[in-house]
């Protein structure tokens, strides 16, 4: 598989890592980090990462990374 991009954060790779690896890793540096069914987005750090069946299948990969700057989630 062709990677457009290798986001990484911390000397860790987010794509393509199991994301209940990353999320384990992600709640040890994030304590208000936001999990629901599709990922985890850190306001902390303004990243999120995209695992749609994380619910089902907390071991698929994570899919995609999106990085934003603060207040982008603001009303």
């Amino acid at each position: 598989m062709f990677l457009a991009a290798d986001p990484t954060f911390e000397g860790k790779h987010l794509i393509e890592r199991p994301f209940d690896k990353v999320l384990d890793w992600l709640q040890t540096i994030d304590d208000s980090l936001d999990v629901d069914n599709t990922g985890a987005t850190s306001q902390k750090f303004g990243f999120g990462v995209y695992a749609p069946n994380c619910e089902e299948s907390p071991s698929d990969p994570v899919e995609a990374v999106i990085v934003f700057e603060k207040g982008y989630y603001d009303n």
